[in-house]
């Protein structure tokens, strides 16, 4: 994160990650600990440590409760891993230079998918809301743009709008018809 407000509330988020674990290391069988596993996988995404984020949530992939919650943060953090910047080269000019490796983030982007996939099955049968389980296909949609499944993703975004409702409809609406025009 930058400086100022910004690297403030990076390092508000950051803590808060920090502090989830914690909670998590000290009473990991607790009713608790579950939560705090699925509140430190959401802030370790917002600063970009996508490591700790698959750390904290991997565990809770079968749970019956947190599970779907579970494998949303899962896909964004294997997302995550193939967008982190390799320089080519030494120095700060490569660094500052630094992308992302191209076969890390085509393969981030299928095993997201794979991932959201499995929660958008076990969804089905799990209970959550259906604007929840709208937003796990708004975000599986995007994972399919990404690796230029078009079509898939528009019948994506098709689901998404009818399961999610009034929630998710409009975006769902707006990226189905995008997907479309990429098909």
């Amino acid at each position: 994160c930058d400086a100022g407000l910004l690297g403030q509330a990076c390092k508000f988020v950051d803590d808060a990650m920090t502090k989830f674990l914690s909670a998590v290391q000290l009473a990991p069988e607790s009713a608790a600990a579950s939560e705090a596993r699925i509140r430190a996988a959401e802030s370790a995404v917002q600063v970009r440590k996508f490591r700790e984020a698959l750390a904290a949530v991997t565990p809770l992939q079968d749970d019956p409760h947190y599970g779907v919650q579970a494998m949303r943060y899962l896909a964004k953090a294997q997302y995550g891993l193939g967008t982190v910047p390799v320089p080519k080269g030494r120095g700060e000019a490569a660094i500052m230079n630094a992308v992302a490796d191209p076969q890390a983030l085509a393969a981030g982007v299928k095993q997201a998918v794979g991932t959201l996939e499995k929660a958008d099955e076990r969804a089905k049968g799990a209970q959550i809301t259906g604007a929840e389980h709208g937003v796990l296909l708004l975000e599986l949609g995007d994972m399919q743009q990404l690796d230029r499944r078009y079509r898939e993703a528009a019948g994506t975004y098709g689901r998404a709008g009818a399961i999610g409702g009034g929630a998710v409809i409009e975006q769902a609406m707006e990226r189905q018809a995008i997907a479309l025009q990429l098909a």
